[in-house]
Formats: structure tokens, sequence, C-alpha cells
């Protein structure tokens, strides 16, 4: 059941890391001087 947890956390963390550089790059394009 850990084994489980830990895997999900990781892939949560990975998918939310994977939008924060996302929104990040659009923000970027949008505020070029910020």
């Amino acid at each position: 059941m850990k084994n489980k947890w830990t895997r999900g956390d990781e892939a949560i963390r990975s998918f939310v890391g994977t939008w924060f550089q996302i929104i990040k790059e659009d923000v970027d394009i949008c505020f070029p001087a910020i």
C-alpha cells in the first residue's frame, strides 16, 4: 500500500511540475519584461 502511495505522489509531483513549467513558459511569452 505504501509503495502505491509513493508512486502516486511521484506521478502527481511530475504532473504538477510539468504544468508549472508550461504556465511559466506562457507567462514568459506574455510578459517578457518580467
